[in-house]
């Protein structure tokens, strides 16, 4: 489906929205706990519903609910496809969006979204000459929760481990 809708938010809104949001994330990761401010989850599910009651709504959520049906009927995925247009619409972090069905997760966490760049010119393709070589930085940071990153490192390698040793080649910092 494809449907004109407006933004969700004005230029202001969003500026102050935005704000809101990053500092909720940040206050998400700190220990400390203030009385006074709202818990850091309402602020992004506040924000992510706004999206999703802009985003799907009308014709489109009845399509993407039919659509998301016949996927799992189907165990086949469903995707999003995004194209935004304008600068502030396409400023606004649409993974954001709480799943309109469950009201308690984020969609991008079970659909993807992906979204349409609008560019002036088409972008040449990167010409690369094999192999190509990826470095691989763990962070292991002694203030936030424990990472997995042995286990993420492991499957990293794994994907890579189809393509030969001349196209890849792989170091680890």
């Amino acid at each position: 489906a494809v449907s004109r809708m407006r933004p969700p938010f004005d230029q202001d809104e969003l500026r102050e929205a935005l704000a809101s949001v990053e500092k909720a994330l940040i206050r998400s990761t700190s220990p400390a706990i203030t009385r006074r401010a709202a818990p850091p989850q309402r602020v992004t599910w506040e924000f992510g519903q706004r999206l999703s009651d802009t985003l799907l709504a009308g014709d489109v959520r009845i399509l993407y609910d039919r659509c998301r049906e016949k996927a799992r009927e189907q165990r086949s995925s469903l995707r999003i496809l995004l194209d935004p247009d304008g600068p502030n619409v396409s400023r606004i972090p649409w993974e954001f969006i709480v799943d309109p069905n469950l009201r308690d997760d984020f969609l991008a966490l079970r659909v993807p979204l992906v979204r349409s760049l609008n560019l002036m010119e088409a972008v040449p393709p990167l010409q690369v000459e094999s192999p190509l070589r990826v470095l691989g930085v763990m962070s292991r940071p002694s203030d936030l929760p424990h990472l997995e990153v042995e286990k993420e490192r492991r499957q990293i390698s794994a994907a890579l481990q189809h393509l030969s040793s001349d196209l890849v080649d792989v170091h680890w910092l």
